[in-house]
């Protein structure tokens, strides 16, 4: 439990990090910059990694399709993934697909309902829901649905994901 509030403070950091690090002042400055730059609070297009972890995922049309369990970070801070819980019955058979964090969408329910009630046409590209939450959802800190183009059997026949690590190059895994 502990590493994924970890986990989840490393994509809030990196999240948040970029932008300030990205910006530039226009005037010179009179004294030395600060040793860092600090967050006060959280930015209009900001979340809590750990308000993601649990959070429900949906298809385009609104069809519940799992939850958010884990987030993978790689060592820079950037995140990568998404693992997403399919299937199952509290907690129990659930399959474990890790989807590209760039697939996902965060939404209000009413932008997700939204996109369900306005299918994209066949062959179209559809755009995404805006980024920024509505106010009620500003309260939690993390977006109350996120959205995957994706269907549940599309997760389902996916992949599982292995939470252990990969050997490195040209070495063998131990035997178990």
């Amino acid at each position: 439990m502990l590493t994924k509030h970890m986990a989840a403070c490393l994509v809030v950091t990196a999240l948040g990090a970029a932008p300030a690090l990205a910006q530039t002042s226009t005037m010179p400055s009179a004294s030395p910059p600060a040793s860092g730059s600090y967050l006060t609070q959280l930015g209009q297009n900001h979340y809590l990694a750990s308000k993601l972890i649990g959070t429900k995922v949906v298809g385009s049309s609104n069809e519940s399709i799992g939850d958010v369990n884990d987030v993978i970070v790689e060592r820079d801070g950037r995140p990568i993934a998404a693992i997403i819980g399919v299937g199952g019955f509290l907690g129990i058979g659930e399959k474990y697909v890790a989807v590209p964090f760039s697939a996902l969408q965060f939404a209000t329910r009413e932008q997700a309902n939204a996109m369900a009630a306005n299918p994209p046409a066949t062959g179209s590209t559809a755009t995404a829901p805006s980024t920024t939450p509505a106010p009620s959802a500003r309260l939690g800190a993390g977006p109350e649905l996120i959205i995957l183009r994706m269907t549940k059997v599309d997760l389902q026949n996916a992949p599982s994901f292995n939470p252990e690590r990969s050997p490195a190059p040209g070495t063998t895994a131990p035997k178990q």
